[in-house]
């Protein structure tokens, strides 16, 4: 198998593994994907987020353990909500939105420097 076939398939199975109570989640571009989900509350959503993400990054620190290669696998994510009964947003803007975030994210874990 390819190593970015490999890569992608891995990143597929761990966001479904992390996620199976989510409403969609599909690859979106070659090396994006997204998770879609609907809550009741903020609170709700918040705790669900939290849940996935630590069960998604641990999957993927198990695979970057216990599978010998020459790279380590690295996934950087970010995340928008939307109040309850938004209308009217496009799919591809809150695509950007979550881009934007994962962007920031990265920023702030000192993986990219200012310029």
């Amino acid at each position: 198998m390819a190593v970015t076939e490999e890569i992608v398939r891995t990143v597929s199975e761990a966001l479904r593994s992390a996620n199976p109570n989510a409403q969609q989640t599909a690859r979106i571009s070659e090396d994006e994907f997204a998770v879609l989900y609907a809550a009741d509350s903020e609170e709700v959503l918040s705790m669900q987020l939290q849940k996935s993400t630590e069960e998604f990054f641990g999957n993927i620190s198990d695979y970057n353990a216990y599978k010998e290669h020459a790279w380590q696998l690295e996934v950087n994510f970010g995340y928008t909500k939307l109040a309850p009964n938004w209308s009217g947003i496009l799919l591809e803007n809150l695509i950007h939105l979550a881009l934007g975030e994962m962007y920031l994210n990265r920023l702030r874990a000192n993986l990219w420097s200012a310029m």
